[in-house]
């Protein structure tokens, strides 16, 4: 049998990564620029893979608040180099067992470096309630960074982690150097016995250094090998489609396209093999300018190969008309059997829309079973970025809530003042900018007898909190001529949440009322 392009071949490492995943592990690599579309989806696919492994809510919110904030330190630290623009950033989560490894990469000034390198001995060197006790002198400093995060989400991760920060330098040139942040949280502290030095090898730092090096030589950007199911297909899907502002017609081809790709592992890559259980498999993405490659990986018994292979190899010896044909042929053949119904008419869309032959690849395993690699090649453009603004005058200020920003309604003639949803914009000193314009002018041109600002978020990275307690100081000064009251919402079991409350509560010498709800995200805010 003829193997083709050696796919395998050239990405062994990304293969060790599908081998090192059982059961509900993770492997989860992302590296390319950090928009915060791009970020949102990317957070959403591991939330709701963290969310299948049945850990308590309060411990899924920590190990997702991590990955918010090591996102935010690369989407507020990130810098380009002209010398070597292939240093792109690189964000990995990884479990094994119960613990996960949270890692992120991204490229900083050398002359920044030292004053980073104190900022995490600092942290370091500090027991949990020292660093809370940190975090609230630098929340109540009234001071912040030009990138407007001040170090608290260093000190945020070391917390929610409950454990050290390891980091690393790699130098760049002389002006630049990739810097590395790697920690990690145990959701079950009782049966996580092993050290760090005992854990398996493709979850240390060292490891993640050197896959940073393979996927940065083979333009990856995404790599995502789990147990596939529905869920994760079109939490990946949504990946692709945050990407993508072209016209439907070309869209719809590239998704359809993916979309028989990840069925393809649902359907016909279940496993039984020792830890392994499932259909297990690996997805990645691969950009080249404009080209954007669709991967994936799956196990197959070897018994089917003879005949998949001689299926993909036809249908890559006919022209268009002759796939034309063979659709029209398949799509009314009733008489097939195989599990999902659709007789091979996934692999002859596959290079009907993408207008490209299938590249593919067989290697054997051991008597059971093979790995089987698909090569899908689409041509991509950029996309456009979209206004969230609804209303904005002098009195009025009322902003859509989108993927990293919450609603917004300043609204005096209708008394409503709220904040709602999540907040981790990738500049929150921009963001939160014309919110305090806004109040400055209200309290300035005649404010209601009564002012309530209610505050319900459910994420909030620590650029936010920080705006927010700008905002607060502004407030303060202005309770001595005016009824000013905050309401902060918490959802019952986000004891985190309450807390941030509390922690504004007690620097703020002014009404502060906390209040426990079932839900702060009602279905009618502005989207």
């Amino acid at each position: 049998m003829e193997i083709q392009n050696n796919i395998l071949d050239k990405k062994g490492f990304i293969v060790e990564l599908m081998k090192s995943t059982q059961n509900d592990d993770l492997n989860y690599i992302y590296r390319g620029q950090f928009s915060q579309t791009i970020s949102h989806h990317i957070l959403s696919l591991a939330e709701k893979n963290i969310h299948k492994t049945g850990i308590s809510a309060r411990t899924r919110k920590r190990v997702f608040h991590i990955m918010v904030e090591s996102i935010q330190n690369i989407t507020r630290h990130q810098d380009v180099s002209e010398t070597d623009p292939g240093m792109r950033a690189i964000f990995t989560i990884q479990k094994n067992n119960s613990v996960y490894y949270i890692t992120t990469g991204n490229l900083i000034e050398a002359e920044n470096i030292e004053s980073l390198k104190m900022k995490l001995e600092k942290v370091n060197s500090l027991n949990k309630e020292e660093l809370t006790k940190f975090y609230r002198e630098i929340l109540s400093d009234g001071k912040i960074s030009s990138k407007g995060g001040a170090g608290l989400g260093l000190i945020e991760i070391a917390r929610k982690a409950g454990n050290k920060l390891f980091y690393d330098f790699k130098r760049i040139d002389d002006e630049y150097s990739f810097f590395y942040l790697h920690t990690y949280i145990e959701t079950d502290p009782e049966s996580a016995t092993q050290t760090d030095d005992a854990k398996p090898y493709v979850f240390s730092f060292d490891y993640i250094k050197k896959v940073h090096h393979l996927i940065n030589n083979e333009n990856i950007l995404l790599i995502y090998s789990s147990v596939f199911d529905q869920t994760s297909l079109l939490s990946l899907i949504s990946i692709l489609e945050g990407q993508m502002r072209e016209k439907l017609l070309f869209k719809k081809k590239v998704i359809s396209t993916m979309v028989e790709l990840l069925q393809n592992i649902i359907h016909h890559g279940k496993i039984q093999k020792g830890n392994i259980q499932g259909s297990q498999g690996i997805f990645y993405i691969s950009r080249i300018n404009n080209k954007f490659f669709l991967n994936t990986i799956n196990y197959i018994p070897n018994s089917k190969i003879e005949e998949l292979n001689q299926k993909l190899e036809h249908i890559n010896t006919l022209d268009k008309q002759g796939i034309e044909n063979l659709y029209n042929k398949q799509l009314f053949d009733f008489n097939d059997t195989s599990s999902d119904g659709g007789g091979g008419l996934g692999f002859i869309e596959m290079k009907q829309k993408s207008n490209n032959d299938l590249q593919f690849e067989f290697t054997k395993i051991d008597e059971d079973y093979s790995f089987f690699a698909l090569k899908i090649l689409f041509i991509m453009r950029e996309a456009r970025p979209k206004n969230n603004i609804i209303k904005k005058t002098d009195r009025i200020l009322i902003l859509r809530k989108t993927e990293d920003t919450p609603a917004i309604i300043l609204n005096p003639e209708k008394g409503k003042f709220q904040l709602i949803a999540t907040s981790w914009p990738e500049n929150a000193v921009k963001f939160y900018k014309p919110i305090h314009d806004w109040c400055r002018h209200y309290f300035d041109n005649e404010p209601l007898e009564k002012t309530i600002f209610e505050f319900k978020l459910n994420y909030l990275n620590t650029s936010s909190s920080k705006q927010i307690a700008k905002f607060f100081y502004f407030i303060k000064e202005k309770t001595k001529k005016h009824n000013i009251i905050i309401q902060w919402y918490y959802e019952k079991e986000d004891l985190d949440s309450r807390r941030d409350g509390e922690r504004y509560a007690d620097i703020l010498d002014m009404t502060f009322e906390i209040i426990e709800v079932k839900s702060i995200i009602s279905n009618n805010i502005y989207r």
